[in-house]
């Protein structure tokens, strides 16, 4: 009886410290803000501030400093004063399931700890008591710690035998949604009209004509560009940040008669407001893609580290694409297309 009684504490006891153990851990430690990447800050440093708002002030201040691409976000981390083992460290891109992955492989190893613990008392019991139901009892604990040992460590076999990618606890459920046509984005070709001249983006709502004649100058996007700094929104390319200044030219990103502003600035407040970065790197150069165009809402994204947390909470589906197949995020009527880089956007 009292040995059973003993067992029992030592039991509860171990789980309560546990427990405990694994509260502490993801309170006490010192919350720090960066910039995303470390660029060098608009105060000289790279940080840590104290806090989101301190941070992203001084990202704004960066941004207007140093616009195109580089331009960073905020984000936090919290380092672990008795981290758990492969887990020192926590942030925003940190999940339930990274939790979850390292909570099943500790508590696997307390399992074969207490199992190793049972056995010794049981052979303890066995071997040094002479009455038979003791050392019956003995045995049973024994066999039982044995059983615990084979269950643990089974499972833990079993699992990554059959997919190794069990043992993360990924929470994230693929749902299935509808097909939408396949080739929606990829590079235009020109074509070669009577006159014997090429041209591009011929029959795109809103183009007129042949369309744009290859090598003839681009309408300047100033305007419309201007607004959007003035709001947070950077336009990149990926030669230069500036307005493209010939049809056929690459490497570059206009925002001539763009029509997505005003939803660009909702999706930006929705996602963190001034903490959420937003790069457009495809605007309205229609020879660059297959569905953009002057008076177009279409758009490219950069995948920043703030707008991805924010796109990739929504319905996640696999599409036809023009490479293949790529995934999609639905975010209330709006598609991100995931094309590795950056978001192709559409439906707002």
């Amino acid at each position: 009886m009292k040995n059973r009684l003993f067992i029992k504490k030592l039991l509860l006891g171990t789980i309560i410290v546990f427990v405990i153990s694994f509260s502490t851990l993801t309170v006490v430690a010192a919350e720090q803000w960066y910039f995303a990447d470390n660029p060098v800050g608009s105060n000289g440093v790279n940080g840590p501030w104290g806090s989101q708002g301190e941070c992203a002030t001084h990202l704004a201040d960066y941004r207007a400093a140093n616009p195109g691409p580089g331009i960073t976000d905020c984000y936090t981390n919290y380092k672990l004063l008795a981290p758990l083992p492969g887990l020192d460290q926590v942030n925003s891109q940190t999940s339930l399931g990274d939790y979850l992955a390292v909570i099943y492989k500790v508590g696997i190893g307390i399992a074969i700890a207490l199992a190793v613990v049972m056995l010794v008392l049981g052979a303890m019991q066995y071997s040094t008591s002479e009455i038979v139901s003791s050392k019956e009892d003995g045995k049973n604990k024994m066999w039982n710690a044995i059983w615990g040992l084979l269950l643990a460590v089974g499972s833990y076999l079993i699992l990554s035998t059959i997919n190794p990618d069990l043992l993360k606890f990924n929470l994230n459920i693929e749902t299935a949604g509808v097909t939408l046509n396949a080739n929606e984005d990829g590079l235009n070709t020109p074509t070669t009209e009577a006159d014997g001249n090429k041209y591009f983006c011929k029959g795109r709502a809103g183009v007129s004509g042949y369309g744009y004649q290859s090598g003839s100058d681009w309408f300047d996007d100033a305007p419309v560009r201007a607004v959007l700094l003035e709001k947070g929104i950077t336009v990149s390319g990926s030669a230069t940040n500036n307005n493209c200044t010939k049809v056929g030219q690459t490497g570059c990103t206009s925002v001539y008669q763009f029509q997505g502003g005003g939803s660009l600035l909702a999706l930006k407040n929705a996602c963190g407001g001034a903490s959420c970065q937003i790069v457009i790197t495809g605007g309205t150069e229609c020879w660059l893609h297959q569905t953009h165009a002057p008076g177009s809402s279409v758009v490219d994204l950069r995948e920043t580290p703030s707008l991805s947390a924010y796109v990739k909470k929504g319905t996640k589906t696999e599409i036809p694409w023009a490479k293949g197949k790529a995934v999609q995020y639905q975010v209330g009527t709006t598609r991100f297309v995931d094309e590795i880089d950056h978001f192709h956007v559409k439906n707002w």
